[in-house]
């Protein structure tokens, strides 16, 4: 008779074992959409490092632009799915354009307009998880002389 209470004993009942599961469960579920979280952090610092190359790399591309140079303004706008597949999402845009600045002369009260260039250039692309665009913008300024028209007005 004693050996049946013993094997009785030795086991966990039903009630212990879902007891001890459902305690489990609620430090794994919050460990769960941490890591989530994580992976969509990674994601996103992944596709600003993508779009901060892609854009150093475009507007150091419209510096050595020589139509750029001569003084052709507009506005432009592509993508980088040229540099594979990876950079499909990821769209640039470009505006080019003539700015007057006033510039007070030292000592003096009076304004010196300045003309110079400001090419701004952005990198956009659509974040996966949600329906907003993530946005990179720069913006140079070059101090250049304003070209001299051609006789026939261009």
């Amino acid at each position: 008779m004693m050996r049946r209470c013993a094997d009785r004993e030795s086991g966990f009942t039903l009630i212990e074992v879902m007891v001890a599961v459902f305690i489990l469960s609620l430090g794994i579920v919050p460990l769960l959409i941490k890591n989530a979280e994580i992976l969509r952090s990674a994601g996103e610092s992944r596709n600003m490092r993508h779009a901060w190359v892609l854009l150093t790399q475009k507007a150091g591309e419209l510096e050595m632009d020589k139509n750029l140079l001569r003084g052709d303004y507009g506005v432009e706008e592509g993508d980088f799915s040229d540099l594979g597949p990876t950079y499909r999402e990821f769209r640039w845009k470009y505006e080019y354009f003539l700015e007057e600045v006033k510039t007070n002369k030292p000592g003096s009260a009076q304004e010196k307009p300045k003309e110079i260039y400001r090419l701004v250039v952005t990198v956009d692309w659509s974040a996966e998880a949600a329906d907003d665009e993530k946005k990179l913008q720069a913006s140079v300024t070059a101090y250049l002389p304003v070209p001299a028209k051609s006789p026939t007005g261009k």
